[in-house]
């Protein structure tokens, strides 16, 4: 969700930014609207996003044990268990990984397919006593995230780095 706003917010930047030039400029752009340089914009904008996002301070190990620290408190009690079955809402999901590991400060309900798409690097994988398929996996270039596949919801968990 988070990408989702900063890449709306870039396009009304690249918008912004197009008008500027095109008074600039005389050249037609190839689709015709008259900013010859609204491409090279977009590269120049969302290349600096992705520069931006690499740079971003990666989370510590010591942090990132927090996940399966998490994994373990909730295989030690299975009335979670049975609350992670019956959640169908971001906010409850919230409240019980709040409950559990104040440090998960990232959290997302995700479609089956995603939960169970091959990941590129799986950390650790197990299932709980009540059915409940997780995993670890490392994003590239990315955070460690958990997987759970619940009954009725499927959701990711991570931290949030600086």
């Amino acid at each position: 969700m988070r990408q989702d706003y900063l890449f709306m917010r870039m396009e009304i930047f690249t918008c912004k930014i197009q008008k500027i030039f095109s008074k600039f400029t005389p050249y037609p752009c190839s689709d015709g609207s008259g900013c010859c340089c609204c491409n090279k914009m977009k590269r120049l904008v969302f290349g600096t996003i992705r520069s931006v996002r690499r740079n971003t301070m990666p989370v510590s190990p010591e942090r990132e044990q927090a996940l399966s620290e998490f994994v373990a408190a909730v295989q030690a009690r299975e009335e979670v268990q049975s609350e992670l079955n019956e959640i169908t809402t971001l906010d409850q999901l919230k409240t019980i990984v709040d409950s559990i590991e104040p440090a998960l400060t990232g959290a997302a309900l995700i479609p089956y397919e995603q939960a169970t798409s091959p990941p590129k690097i799986t950390v650790d994988s197990g299932v709980l006593d009540k059915n409940i398929p997780w995993r670890l996996l490392r994003c590239p270039g990315g955070p460690l995230v958990l997987q759970m596949i619940c009954t009725r919801v499927n959701f990711a968990l991570w931290i949030e780095s600086c």
